[in-house]
Order: structure tokens, then C-alpha cells, then sequence
């Protein structure tokens, strides 16, 4: 298993953990489905959801596999890379990287998640305590929007019904951020999510670009080292070195 470090600062926050990543080529997959059935107020709902197994030929000529919430459409023989994150001396899966495509797939929301938590060297109690303060920010946000036009029309000027709905809403845009200056201070990470996502998406994209190169270079070493065992075999001229072929003149010592 290879690996790549990631030192940022985003929104406040540190970056600075070691991603892990493996590839190989893409070996099929299948496609299931789940179903849930759940029962509220005597009505019953059946909800379906489909996956995938994502089956990749490593280098080693070994098959390893990941599960893809939804289906992902890959083409075959493809290089495939997955990325991993670390946790209790865990590799965890949470994405690949489909280079013919050039598109990055997460395995599901649940696993993105805990990656962005554990690039942040968040533990449980950190991220649960993360999202009660995010949480108390929305919670907070939504009542302060609902009360503005309120307290607009109580005590400024009359406001129509449509009108109230616009501020408010408009309002929940305003408080939202604004709250997150106080909330991310305390453990929350609602500034610091978009900037965190883009940088560990930005690394993953950069990282693939590093294994392509590196895959074009070793094929080029591998066609001219090719070339060259032909070219002996063959008594040819290889960068300079000349072989014989030419047996004009030539007169076997007696």
C-alpha cells in the first residue's frame, strides 16, 4: 500500500494526515440491490437501493474488491485507483478513482464522511460533539430566520405573508455562516466542510495524475528495453553499438 501526505489549514482547521491508495485494473463487478421495508402509521413503505462490487486485479495478480453505494459505469480493463484513509491502524476504503474516465467515485456518503473526519484527526467523541454544535448552528440559524420578519413587522412596517417567507428564508442564508464563527470555534465544522472537500477531492485528482505518469513512463522503459533485446537478437545497430551483420570480406582464421 502506498501513500501520500496531506498538510493544509482550511477554514481554521489542520490537514495533516497520510492517505493510502492502491490500483490495479478493473476485473467486473455486480450489481445488487437492498430493500427496506418500513411501516409508519399503518402505511407500508418499501424503499430499494442498488450497490456494487467493484472487482480490481492489483498488481500483485491478486483480486480486491470495494462496495460502491449506486452503480458505477466502468469500462473494462480499466486502471482502477482506490483510495484509503487510516484508522486504528485500519485502511479504510472511501473512494476510486476510474482513470479512463477521468471520475473520482465515493463508496458512500457514511465513508466520506468518516475520511473528512479522520483527515481532521477527529475521533468519535470529537465528531459527535462536531455535529451537535453544527446542529445547534442550524437549529439556532432557522429559529432566528423564523423570528426576524416577525419582529420586522411587530415593530418596523406591515409585511404580506410572501413577503415574511422571503426574508426569512433569506435571512436563514445570513445566519447561518454568521453563527459559524461562534459554533466552529466550539468544535463545529460547517466553514470548514466545502474548503476540506475540495482540498482532499483537489489531492486525490493530483495524486491519480502522479500514478498515470508514473504508469507512462514505466511502459516507455519497458517498450525500449523491448526494442533494444530485439535489435540484438537481430545483430541491429542499438544507440551507437554496432552489430555485425555484414560478412563481405570475412575469412575464418585457419
Amino acid at each position: 500500500m502506498d501513500s501520500f501526505a496531506i498538510k493544509e489549514t482550511v477554514a481554521g482547521k489542520t490537514v495533516d494526515c497520510n492517505w493510502f491508495y492502491r490500483s490495479g485494473t478493473y476485473a467486473g463487478g455486480k450489481v445488487e440491490t437492498r430493500t427496506r421495508t418500513t411501516e409508519t402509521n399503518g402505511r407500508t413503505k418499501v424503499t430499494t437501493t442498488e450497490y456494487e462490487t467493484v472487482n480490481i486485479r492489483g498488481t500483485d495478480g491478486k483480486i480486491f474488491s470495494v462496495v460502491k453505494d449506486g452503480t458505477a459505469n466502468i469500462p473494462q480493463d480499466t486502471l482502477i485507483t482506490v483510495f484509503y484513509y487510516e484508522t486504528k491502524d485500519k485502511y479504510c476504503p472511501m473512494a476510486f478513482y476510474v482513470h479512463d474516465t477521468e471520475r473520482l467515485n465515493y463508496l458512500g456518503q457514511t465513508e466520506w464522511k468518516k475520511a473528512k473526519s479522520a483527515a481532521l484527526k477527529r475521533g468519535l467523541a470529537a465528531s459527535l460533539w462536531g455535529s451537535l454544535m453544527n446542529g445547534a448552528n442550524y437549529i439556532s440559524s432557522l429559529g432566528a430566520a423564523i423570528a426576524t420578519p416577525f419582529l420586522i413587522k411587530l415593530h418596523l412596517f406591515d409585511l404580506n405573508d410572501y413577503v415574511m417567507w422571503g426574508v426569512g428564508i433569506a435571512m436563514l442564508f445570513v445566519y447561518v455562516p454568521l453563527f459559524s464563527l461562534v459554533t466552529d470555534r466550539l468544535g463545529g465544522t460547517i466553514r470548514a466542510d466545502q474548503p476540506l472537500e475540495a482540498l482532499l477531492k483537489q489531492q486525490m485528482f493530483a495524486q491519480a495524475e502522479k500514478i498515470e505518469k508514473g504508469m507512462t513512463r514505466h511502459q516507455q522503459n519497458s517498450n525500449e528495453l523491448a526494442f533494444a533485446g530485439a535489435g540484438l537478437a537481430e545483430g541491429g545497430i542499438i544507440d551507437g553499438a554496432v552489430g555485425n551483420t555484414d560478412n563481405d570480406g570475412f575469412k575464418p582464421m585457419m
